[in-house]
Order: structure tokens, then sequence, then C-alpha cells
């Protein structure tokens, strides 16, 4: 595993070349909230949830998770105590196990607590990917600004959950504007039920979500690869998730993960999108169409500082010719004082 940290904001990045968990994963490290939603992960046959839940401050907190999976708000909740600068591992499949499909609340004490959860896949004897869970936003108007792969044969699922339920519209577009999938279709979705969408295989773009009431959204793609250890058959697979973001006008600020790193950026209107590096320089810019993505190359290293300014939503995506693939997405340091903590994590 290796750890990017600055002034402002912090990325982890880890690369398993073996094991159950070989992948790559990738999160842009947070603050300490009091409510947040984890929107993605599974607990059935193959699949492992760890919720890793830190601590950065100097007074202790206790978190209580919630747990929502198909068929609504699990009844049994997970309380945990957080140490003043500790860090506490919970396996979810401990608490609720068979969910196929899931969606986790965290809501803390005191100080708070910064959440992610670990999403690990096994496809019978084949490693499926590891992959990093962070809090999505909830409103009633979200985009995910990167789904699919270079890869024609990635399947993407789009996981929906409105705590009051509502009534949701999708749609998907490209570097080419709307695409034909799921225009006009109305979904219903049921208070505190998880739902799971597959889109047709080769779909790649973002995914626009209109909701009457506020809702979660986030984006899980998988890539399927050539197995380190060959069975006859077998296939191993890599993913990652991309959370549903709120459209506002400010900036946006990450770090580069990775070499080779693209960026996804989605705007709503026409607009011109200038990527910065701390120092002002600008190291991508395009010209978007309204309801279009671009995927711009990031010519900087990793660990530089790169920010938008305007009304857009845009993640990193790491994409390898072995066909690992993980994202990381930005953060607003711009609403508030913003301390992050990046603190090693053993995982067996």
């Amino acid at each position: 595993a290796r750890m990017v940290a600055v002034a402002s904001v912090a990325a982890q990045v880890e690369r398993i070349g073996d094991g159950d968990i070989e992948g790559w994963s990738a999160m842009s490290c947070g603050q300490a909230q009091l409510d947040q939603w984890l929107v993605g992960g599974a607990t059935s046959l193959g699949s492992s949830a760890r919720l890793v839940l830190s601590n950065p401050s100097a007074a202790p907190t206790e978190a209580t998770v919630t747990v929502y999976g198909p068929l609504g708000q699990v009844q049994k909740t997970l309380v945990v105590a957080v140490a003043p600068g500790a860090q506490a591992n919970k396996l979810i499949e401990a608490v609720a196990a068979e969910l196929p499909a899931m969606v986790l609340r965290v809501q803390a004490t005191g100080p708070g607590v910064v959440a992610a959860l670990q999403d690990s896949r096994l496809e019978g004897f084949q490693p499926a990917g590891t992959e990093w869970v962070t809090p999505s936003d909830l409103t009633k108007t979200l985009v995910i600004p990167a789904v699919g792969a270079r890869d024609p044969n990635a399947t993407v699922t789009l996981r929906l959950m409105a705590p009051e339920g509502g009534s949701v519209e999708l749609a998907l577009v490209s570097d080419q504007g709307l695409q034909p999938w799921s225009v006009g279709h109305a979904l219903a979705l049921e208070p505190g039920v998880v739902t799971d969408i597959d889109l047709p295989k080769g779909l790649a773009g973002a995914i626009e979500i209109q909701a009457d009431k506020a809702v979660l959204a986030s984006a899980r793609t998988v890539v399927p690869r050539a197995p380190r250890e060959a069975v006859q058959g077998g296939v191993a697979y890599d993913h990652m998730w991309v959370s549903g973001e709120a459209m506002r006008d400010g900036t946006l600020t990450g770090v580069v993960p990775l070499e080779g790193a693209r960026i996804a950026v989605y705007s709503p209107t026409n607009a011109h999108v200038v990527v910065k590096d701390s120092g002002g320089a600008t190291v991508a810019e395009a010209d978007l169409t309204a309801r279009t993505v671009q995927w711009l190359n990031v010519v900087a290293p990793p660990g530089t500082v790169l920010s938008t300014t305007g009304e857009f939503a845009w993640a990193f995506v790491m994409e390898s010719d072995a066909g690992y693939l993980t994202s990381s997405e930005p953060v607003d340091v711009g609403q508030k004082s913003l301390t992050v903590t990046v603190a090693a994590a053993h995982f067996p």
C-alpha cells in the first residue's frame, strides 16, 4: 500500500499483487463526519465488506452503523467505539450476512468518524477485486461521473437507495451526449430498499440521477482479466466504485493517485473545464457540451494536487493493460476547514 498526503487533501492507493484480494484500490481521504452514507459492497457468498472507522481527533467517539439491503433496513445495528487517534475495523458479514447489495449509514457522536468500506470479492477460486467505498452525497440530483472502462467487456451495476422512498429518473451520457439507455424511464424506490440495476455491456460515460426525494447512488464497474494462477476456464476480475456527486458550483480538489490516471469530468452546461495543479499551472483542459462527459489524460506525477473550479463532477480513473482498475473522487475543501488523517491499515 502507498499513501500520498498533502496539506489540504490526501489519497490512499493500494496495489495488491496476489492473494484473495488481488487488485488495485484507491480513495481520497476525507474529514470526520457525524452522519454519512456508504453505498457499495456485499456480504453474499464470495464477498467481504470490511468497515473501517477512523477517529483523527483527541476525543473519543461512538458510531452507530445501520445496514440496508434489498429488503430494506436490517434490524440489527452495530455500535462501535473508536478511541482518540485510533481506528476500528468491523466485518459487516458478521452483522448482516448474505446481502447481495447494501448501503451503510454511519452516525457518530462527538467529533465524528472518517468512514470507508473495503469491498473485496472472490469469483470461485479467483480474486474478483478489492476497492474502497467512500461516502456518497444524499440529495435529489446526483451525477456518477465515471462508469465503464476501456475494456468493452466491462460490466456496470448502478446501486440506488432512497431513505424515504421516491421516484427516480435515470440517464446515461457519453462524450457524444445523451445515450438511449433508460431515457424517460422512471423507477419507483421503496423506502430503505437497496436496488441494483445492470447496465447493458459496453456502455460507458456518466449517469445522471434525478429524484423527487433525496436519493443515494453509486456505480460498480467490473473488468475481467487473465488470472495469475490459471485454472481451466477461470477468469479473474477487478472492480471500482464511483459515488454519486451532488452538482454544485465550487472548487473540487484531488490528489493524482497513480501514473497514467485519467479524469472523467461531467458538466451539466456548456463549459470550459481547466484542471490546475497547486501552483496554478494548467494540467488539462477541454470544452464540454452540456450533459456530456470527457476523459482527460493527466500528465502529472502521483501526489500532485489538482483542482477544478465551476459546476463539474469528476473522478480519477486508473486502468492497467493487465486488467486492474480503481478510482478516487475529489473533495470540496472550500466549504469548511479540512483535517485528514492517513493511517496504515493491515488486512489479511
